[in-house]
């Protein structure tokens, strides 16, 4: 059984009014405590061979943390300040994670990972390393991308997205299926009925 998620307070937050910039090229977004376990270092050193390779995109990174200024740094050496964007903390995520064409999950190890859920619920399609958790999360790939747990793995699946190997459309359709499996609704009828066999 999957952690539920109140799939209806995500649905209403990604549609609050936030300012959320206009779209002007691809965006990803990625969700996390700046911490080395979230790997957003080896995410930073992806985006900086694509955009040395000329692709065209945006990265968005919410969340606060003790890796702040080394990303900040990367970010300054790499001359990514057009390419990535350190938000901070927001008390409201979803109409970022809403507006993204990808969502990306870095991390170098996982649990069960609460914004890839959402992110699914969103039917914004999901690149994520391998870690605990994740193939269930993504019905083994049929959910979303799964990447090998490296800088080299991470490249490939956004390289496959930027070029179009990863087709978006088909991604979210994906996504919003396996969405589905998280419905706080259905999870708690399905514990109910797993107690009641148990008895």
């Amino acid at each position: 059984l999957h952690n539920p998620v109140d799939r209806d307070a995500v649905r209403s937050g990604a549609s609050a009014a936030e300012k959320v910039p206009g779209k002007k090229c691809f965006r990803f977004v990625s969700v996390g405590r700046l911490e080395e376990q979230k790997g957003f270092d080896r995410l930073g050193a992806a985006c900086r061979y694509l955009a040395q390779e000329g692709f065209s995109f945006h990265l968005w990174i919410l969340g606060e943390g003790p890796e702040r200024k080394t990303l900040e740094r990367m970010i300054a050496e790499g001359n990514l300040q057009g390419r990535i964007s350190l938000l901070g903390q927001l008390e409201n995520p979803y109409p970022y994670v809403k507006a993204a064409d990808w969502l990306g999950c870095s991390s170098r190890s996982e649990g069960d990972s609460t914004v890839i859920s959402e992110s699914l619920i969103l039917g914004t399609p999901v690149a994520a390393t391998l870690c605990s958790g994740v193939r269930e999360q993504l019905g083994d790939g049929e959910f979303g991308l799964i990447a090998e747990n490296h800088l080299l793995g991470l490249y490939r699946a956004l390289e496959d997205i930027l070029t179009g190997k990863a087709d978006r459309r088909d991604y979210c359709g994906r996504a919003l299926r396996g969405g589905s499996r998280f419905d706080l609704d259905g999870q708690m009828n399905a514990v109910k009925e797993l107690f009641e066999e148990t008895r």
